[in-house]
């Protein structure tokens, strides 16, 4: 059994926070951040993007219980078109995915200093 911190050493904490707020202050976090607020501020693109999600979700349910129809599909393809015709929205998914896409850099460049597999250990240690 390995042993197992109840408390986070102040170094470690400081060290953690420092590099939690320099990731949060970079640019593409720094533009996700906007994009989201954007997107938030404007509630026919927030509504829009909630009735995708949701009809995502009922046409996955669907399929798994053989119900989808061709109407189900094509209500789902019009909803597709709205929502890649929404600028908030795209540039909402754009910095999300950039965003995203340097967390393996992180991740990398934190493992590298570390001598191990910094994601894995934090995914073992976390609740998600």
């Amino acid at each position: 059994m390995e042993p197992t911190l109840t408390t986070i050493p102040a170094p470690l904490r400081a060290a953690t926070d420092e590099l939690a707020t320099a990731i949060m202050m970079s640019p593409a976090f720094d533009a996700y951040r906007v994009a989201e607020e954007a997107l938030a501020a404007d509630s026919a693109a927030t509504a829009l993007l909630e009735q995708f999600m949701d009809t995502q979700r009922r046409i996955r349910a669907r399929q798994a219980s053989d119900t989808l129809t061709q109407a189900d599909i094509s209500a789902y393809h019009d909803l597709e078109a709205q929502v890649d015709a929404n600028v908030l929205i795209r540039r909402y998914g754009a910095a999300q995915q950039r965003a995203q896409a340097t967390l393996p850099v992180v991740n990398q460049t934190v493992s590298t200093l570390l001598g191990i597999d910094f994601a894995k250990l934090a995914r073992r240690n976390s609740c998600c």
